[in-house]
């Protein structure tokens, strides 16, 4: 902005901020160049927290002065990430788990400060190994469960690993820019007829526990042998 003064000489004239463009991190986000009139931001605006500022510009002279009102309109910008809980998990499931189940209910929440609900597309990334795994619904929702999309066949060998660890994208179509957001997911799918496992660990703690206590009792018995203590029939009447 430029102010002129009709007076001769013409005097110099200072502008300045006198009210308006606070946000609630900064007692001004806006700075105007004294000589020139330039209006600048100090720090990038937020339009979810201030959509629109109201500045009172003031231009001095020597003698004199005048002031107009600014108003700024911050434009809206798809610069929010979408939040989503919970942001990791583990879950161990059957191997035989049924076609099309959601996987002990579990839901993935989303939302974002400038989206709206319906603004979310999921999808999975790396360790969808023979892809098992989808959201459903995959678009148009903030709220969406974990589906079981296809069986495990280890039996022919088409699946190998037993542990996966899922890496989910939630992009945020709102506006021209989406933002994309990662959650992990660790799964852990066991074999019911593996009934040994625990069978075998049980045995094995109680091995390591029946040796501990040889060996303390073997450790016992060797102090006991080399103790240089005497007895109560040595002992001298008083």
């Amino acid at each position: 902005m430029q102010a002129t003064d009709k007076d001769f000489p013409q005097r110099g004239i200072v502008y300045s901020i006198s009210t308006g463009g606070a946000s609630q991190h900064y007692p001004n986000i806006f700075w105007i160049n004294p000589q020139t009139g330039e209006l600048q931001l100090v720090t990038k605006a937020d339009y979810e927290t201030t959509p629109i500022y109201i500045l009172r510009i003031q231009a001095t002279n020597s003698e004199d002065s005048s002031s107009v009102t600014v108003t700024v309109n911050i434009i809206e910008e798809n610069d929010e990430k979408p939040i989503c809980t919970p942001n990791s998990y583990f879950l161990a499931i059957p191997v035989d788990l049924k076609v099309g189940t959601n996987i002990y209910n579990f839901k993935l929440t989303c939302t974002d400060l400038d989206s709206s609900p319906r603004s979310f597309r999921y999808s999975i990334g790396p360790g969808n190994i023979n892809g098992h795994f989808t959201f459903s619904p995959n678009a148009g929702s903030n709220v969406t469960s974990l589906i079981l999309a296809t069986r495990f066949d280890y039996a022919s060998g088409l699946d190998k690993i037993w542990n996966y660890k899922l890496l989910v994208y939630i992009t945020d179509d709102n506006l021209l820019s989406p933002r994309i957001t990662y959650w992990i997911l660790r799964k852990n799918v066991y074999s019911p007829s593996a009934w040994y496992v625990p069978f075998v660990i049980t045995l094995g703690s109680m091995l390591l526990l029946g040796l501990l206590v040889s060996l303390i009792v073997l450790l016992a018995k060797a102090i006991h042998r080399h103790c240089p203590c005497k007895t109560g029939k040595h002992k001298k009447p008083l």
